[in-house]
């Protein structure tokens, strides 16, 4: 049981889950369960206790059932699997305490969880994600980011202005969702297709997932600021808010976004050899990757989960 709510991966509140008594007599509901893992060694149905001061674990719940074998010495504890003997965990005694170290993943991961792969498989998981770096992909099997979530409320739609590579004749349009961050890409072979492109855009996004666009939000460009676009805005009631000229900071979600998605498909062509009449397959690729892998700093999930 821990008093540390945010230790708890795939933690369930639940209403009426009982009390825990201490020794003098005091008690402190349980909130809830979920499980604390640092990456490599996970303990399944650990209680939330709410006011509880100290991490506490039994024994009985590391062995039964789970295959383990804990070992006590003047040294330490070890905790080890009974069918391979791998060594799981191992735990410095501290005067007559055997503590369990165990620290949970909550912030920068420093275990390299891929380090203990092989490194043709660490490296292999590396560019099948778009060379997304090491430490983004520790965090995922860390937290174990596998499972999806119900929907959330889909606010807005943000839109940064186009940008040619070399002398592609295609363009693109990102738009990224400033709530979940998810973000979609659409390609343009003239500046002058970005209105109807982005009202079919709207129209497909309201009805695929069952919610109404509030707000635009994107820059002074002439492909977002003209009559066509507005019309649309103003039949359907969807507010449209501007940047200040020569202000990219105040986008700042969708350039950062903008960026990565541009080093990414770049480092992807640079590493096949692939000649860049496939920087649209690039960019594509790069965007399906970083919304399954990057992980929402507010949810601590992947853009794909928050809005699907």
């Amino acid at each position: 049981m821990t008093g540390r709510k945010e230790y708890l991966r795939d933690y369930r509140n639940l209403d009426d889950a009982g009390n825990v008594r201490f020794g003098n007599n005091e008690t402190c509901p349980i909130r809830g369960y979920g499980k604390i893992t640092n990456g490599q060694f996970t303990i399944n149905r650990v209680a939330f206790v709410e006011g509880l001061k100290h991490n506490l674990v039994s024994i009985s719940q590391l062995v039964v059932g789970t295959g383990n074998v804990v070992t006590f010495n003047n040294q330490g504890s070890v905790i080890t699997k009974e069918a391979t003997n791998e060594v799981l965990l191992k735990s410095e005694r501290k005067g007559s305490i055997f503590p369990l170290n165990l620290k949970p993943v909550t912030g920068g991961q420093s275990l390299c969880l891929l380090s203990k792969a092989n490194s043709d498989v660490s490296w292999l998981w590396h560019r099948r994600l778009a060379h997304l770096n090491f430490k983004d992909l520790n965090k995922l099997v860390a937290m174990d980011l596998v499972r999806g979530m119900p929907a959330l409320k889909f606010d807005n739609d943000s839109l940064c202005s186009a940008c040619e590579h070399g002398k592609q004749t295609k363009q693109r349009h990102p738009t990224v969702d400033d709530y979940s961050r998810f973000t979609c890409v659409l390609f343009l072979r003239n500046k002058s297709d970005a209105a109807e492109e982005i009202i079919n855009f709207i129209k497909k996004m309201e009805l695929m997932l069952n919610k109404k666009v509030r707000t635009v939000h994107s820059d002074n460009g002439s492909e977002f600021k003209n009559q066509t676009f507005d019309g649309f805005l103003k039949t359907k009631g969807i507010g449209h808010n501007f940047s200040a000229p020569y202000t990219p900071q105040q986008n700042g979600v969708v350039e950062r976004r903008n960026h990565s998605l541009c080093e990414a498909a770049r480092t992807m062509l640079n590493f096949t050899n692939l000649p860049m009449y496939f920087w649209a397959e690039a960019i594509s690729t790069a965007c399906f990757t970083q919304n399954r892998s990057y992980i929402h700093k507010k949810f601590h999930i992947i853009p794909y989960e928050v809005l699907n």
